[in-house]
């Protein structure tokens, strides 16, 4: 049986047994195209990312605002008069 396996291969050629240079072009543009297409995925990504945390931040400052507006128009009972005033 061994002997059979060795006969086998020596009798089909390495050429055989290779593929072909239109293969390997198909392949390798697919792997290319594959590359690309994550690589625009990971941009799409960061971009995305980056827009959230710009619309979170604006968000923040707004509520900030806002309360530092509420501060002044309704302070609370234990907010001291002269504050209110701006006098020390």
């Amino acid at each position: 049986m061994r002997h059979l396996g060795i006969l086998l291969l020596a009798a089909c050629p390495a050429a055989l047994l290779a593929q072909t240079p239109d293969a390997d072009q198909r392949v390798l543009q697919t792997l290319l195209s594959e590359v690309q297409q994550l690589r625009i995925a990971i941009e799409r990504q960061t971009l995305l990312g980056t827009r959230t945390q710009i619309a979170i931040s604006q968000l923040q400052l707004q509520e900030s605002r806002v309360a530092a507006v509420r501060g002044i128009a309704y302070p609370s009972a234990d907010t001291p008069r002269s504050a209110l005033r701006g006098v020390d």
